[in-house]
């Protein structure tokens, strides 16, 4: 099991983003420090060699639902369950720290995305239109698709 193999660390506030895996979920440096700052960046690192594997961002919408708002893997480490084990921890985390929800958003048109939240239990409830429009000064596209609307899934826990 992966517990074995990696360590996932709260990093304080006076310690250095990730920013290298960071953008492997977000498109920019921006984007990324309009929430970033208002919530818990956990790195996952490797237990022998250190390396940051992963890195996911939470943020505290109310008393009872909290967000993902960045989860990203290490290319060389993706389609090997790490992304299923870090969903089962933030699951436990929301738990243990009273959440009754657990949020996420993707993009509409990432299907590979919305499977695996799918998969680990998520189910849509909201679409926010035109967000990636709205949120970032230039057009993104993912797989030749010029990304627009956000879809929202949500687990109740």
């Amino acid at each position: 099991m992966f517990n074995n193999n990696y360590a996932i660390v709260l990093l304080q506030k006076n310690e250095l983003l990730p920013l290298d895996l960071l953008l492997m979920a977000d498109e920019t440096e921006a984007a990324v420090r309009k929430y970033i700052f208002q919530s818990e960046v956990y790195l996952v690192t490797d237990k022998i060699s250190h390396e940051k594997i992963a890195v996911f961002v939470l943020f505290k919408i109310d008393n009872t639902k909290l967000e993902i708002k960045n989860i990203a893997i290490t290319e060389k480490l993706r389609g090997k369950g790490i992304g299923s084990w870090l969903i089962s921890n933030i699951k436990q985390i929301a738990t243990q720290q009273n959440y009754k929800s657990l949020i996420v958003g993707t993009p509409d048109c990432a299907i590979q995305q919305i499977n695996f939240y799918q998969k680990a239990g998520f189910i849509p409830f909201a679409l926010k239109e035109n967000f990636f429009i709205n949120n970032y000064e230039e057009p993104i596209y993912e797989n030749g698709i010029l990304l627009k609307d956000m879809l929202m899934l949500k687990m109740t826990l």
